[in-house]
């Protein structure tokens, strides 16, 4: 990409969707997440100190980013690279929304992080638009390298993904759903 020039301590790592044989190619599910994933799982033993997450057209989202990372603490943990936060419901998604509280539900299991949302409980997030970020070696491996390929196939890389939500939606797990229970679903079909 155009933005993509040689700074003094940047290396830039650019994964591809288009062909398998070519370097860093990642399957073409999960937005950038899955890319994120992988990124993470693929370089974990060997992360930076600092890793910037970015999408192709990173100004499109945020058009300091580039100004932002020059003035980024060396100790710095997390950093969004965008402004806005976004606050969600399952319902913002109308039907849609019981797969997207399934994609949430399997992506903290994913973590084994499940106890943050207990089955039932409404889950209202809120996030940083556009996952542009910046993510410190030491808080990515707080979490273990199994974990970021067990998020990959939630997402459909590889066999068996039920979260890649730009295809087909996942199979609701309506018994803990908060969206499947305020609207009288039944517990097994939805």
């Amino acid at each position: 990409p155009a933005w993509m020039r040689n700074e003094p301590n940047i290396t830039y790592v650019v994964y591809q969707r288009r062909n398998a044989t070519w370097p860093f190619y990642t399957p073409n599910v999960g937005k950038e997440a899955a890319v994120h994933f992988q990124f993470i799982h693929d370089h974990y033993h060997h992360l930076p100190l600092q890793t910037a997450f970015l999408h192709e057209n990173p100004t499109d989202h945020s058009p300091e980013w580039r100004d932002w990372l020059r003035c980024l603490r060396p100790d710095a943990e997390y950093v969004p690279l965008v402004r806005g936060i976004l606050h969600r419901s399952p319902r913002v998604w109308g039907a849609f929304g019981a797969a997207q509280e399934t994609c949430w539900r399997s992506t903290l299991d994913a973590f084994n992080m499940s106890h943050m949302l207990p089955p039932g409980d409404l889950p209202n997030m809120s996030f940083h638009c556009c996952t542009q970020s910046v993510a410190s070696r030491r808080q990515l491996q707080r979490l273990p390298r199994h974990a970021f390929a067990r998020a990959q196939r939630l997402l459909g890389v590889g066999a068996n993904g039920r979260c890649g939500l730009d295809r087909t939606p996942p199979r609701a797990r309506w018994k803990e759903l908060s969206y499947a229970k305020e609207c009288g679903a039944d517990a097994e079909s939805g």
